[in-house]
């Protein structure tokens, strides 16, 4: 990132994006062809997919930029009048309370699929592809797991509060 005249410009090669009034979290996707970004227009936050834009929202949280396993997805979690979406591909999910902070969305290995932690009346549950899972007290962060063929999901449903088996799990 680079600044001129205090506006934020990301460089790609050599190649200047748009002036934002700030920009944060640069990601390549994991083959290296693509790079997104948060950037900020004002009081508004957007992504920023080689150098073209996404929606404005109040806010994207910085925590939640992600590409799939094979670079071709983008998802994140942004913010709208008080709630929280999941917006997958530039298409927006559902509008729940939040979105578990600091829970990355999870793709599959094929990148087909996508899951996230959802929480709402005091309850979180497992958005995968769109459809809610049972809700629980809490989902322990990070758990979230697909399998190599990509058709299974598995996470922890309750705190794990022995630190010895969080680390026999490991």
């Amino acid at each position: 990132m680079a600044k001129r005249a205090g506006k934020s410009i990301v460089v790609l090669d050599g190649r200047e994006g748009k002036e934002y009034d700030g920009s944060s979290v640069v990601r390549f996707s994991p083959d290296s062809q693509r790079v997104a970004y948060i950037a900020a227009r004002g009081s508004k936050a957007l992504v920023v997919i080689q150098h073209v834009e996404d929606k404005e929202y109040d806010v994207v949280w910085v925590w939640s930029l992600q590409f799939s396993p094979d670079g071709r997805r983008v998802a994140y979690v942004a913010g709208c009048s008080g709630k929280d979406m999941v917006v997958v591909d530039g298409v927006e999910g559902k509008e729940y309370e939040y979105i578990a902070p600091g829970t990355p969305i999870r793709f599959s290995p094929d990148s087909t699929r996508a899951a996230y932690v959802a929480g709402r009346g005091g309850k979180q549950f497992v958005v995968v592809d769109g459809v809610e899972g049972k809700p629980y007290s809490s989902i322990e962060a990070g758990s979230l797991v697909f399998s190599a063929d990509s058709k299974r999901i598995a996470y922890l449903a309750a705190p794990v509060k022995d630190w010895r088996l969080l680390c026999w799990m490991e």
